[in-house]
């Protein structure tokens, strides 16, 4: 799918326009649901127009995916669905850098048919 200049990125669609209050160069806008068991959903916006990528990793630093790897505009909110159907229960990171800038956000995911009580 393309964003307009023709940049490509792995997956996920360009949702709707808006600019950053703040002055950090990426900012998450949501992370929903979180903790999930089959599918979550990543919005984020750019303050600098850059390369960007999203990944996600086991809590040990092991890659399992690309989320995003592309030339990010600024002022434009990205949703990129996140399919975690097939992964374990565990705690998981989102890397996302930029040419100056990296962050990490953890992802918490749960087989289905969990039963939270079991915590208990």
């Amino acid at each position: 799918m393309g964003l307009s200049g023709g940049t490509q990125y792995t997956a996920g669609s360009v949702v709707v326009g808006g600019l950053l209050d703040d002055k950090e160069p990426f900012r998450i806008v949501g992370l929903m649901p979180n903790p999930t068991s089959d599918f979550a959903h990543l919005q984020f916006e750019v303050e600098v127009q850059q390369r960007w990528t999203v990944r996600l990793h086991a809590m040990l630093g092991e890659h399992l995916m690309d989320l995003f790897d592309a030339t990010a505009e600024a002022g434009v909110q990205y949703h990129l669905p996140i399919d975690v159907a097939g992964l374990s229960s565990g705690l998981y990171q989102l890397w996302i850098s930029g040419a100056a800038y990296s962050a990490v956000r953890k992802l918490l995911v749960f087989e289905r048919g969990y039963n939270s009580t079991k915590l208990s």
